[in-house]
C-alpha cells in the first residue's frame, strides 16, 4: 500500500500536489493483481448490464455502437453513470473526463 507518497501534476506555471493515502504504486508487484481483482467486478457489472466493456493491463474501456449519434451519446452517458456509481459503491473514485476518448467510426455505404 502507499505511504508517504505525493503525486504532482505540472502544466506551464501551475503545479498541483496531492498526498496519496490509498492504492498501490504504478509498476508495483501487487498493482496488476489488485487491478484485476477490482476491475473484474466492474467488467462483470457492465457486461451483464448490456454494455460491452473490456480491461487490458491497467485500462478499462466501454464500447457503444449504433446508427443514431444522439442515442449512442445517451447510452454512453448511461454507461459512464453506471461506472461512476459502481466505483462510488466500492469506495473508489473515478475521474472520467481526464481519460475519456471518443471515436466515431463510419462504414462506407455503397
Amino acid at each position: 500500500m502507499l505511504s508517504s507518497r505525493i503525486a504532482r501534476a505540472n502544466s506551464r506555471d501551475i503545479t498541483i500536489e496531492v498526498h496519496l493515502t490509498k492504492g498501490f504504486p504504478q509498476g508495483g508487484v501487487l498493482s496488476a493483481l489488485m487491478w484485476i481483482l477490482v476491475a473484474d467486478g466492474l467488467l462483470k457489472a457492465m457486461n451483464s448490464g448490456g454494455y460491452f466493456a473490456q480491461g487490458f493491463a491497467d485500462d478499462f474501456s466501454a464500447l457503444v455502437a449504433g446508427k443514431d449519434l444522439t442515442i449512442v451519446c445517451e447510452v454512453m452517458q448511461a454507461a459512464l453513470r453506471k461506472i461512476e456509481k459502481w466505483c462510488v459503491d466500492h469506495g473508489l473514485s473515478v475521474i472520467i473526463p481526464l481519460k475519456l476518448r471518443w471515436s466515431s467510426l463510419r462504414a462506407k455505404v455503397p
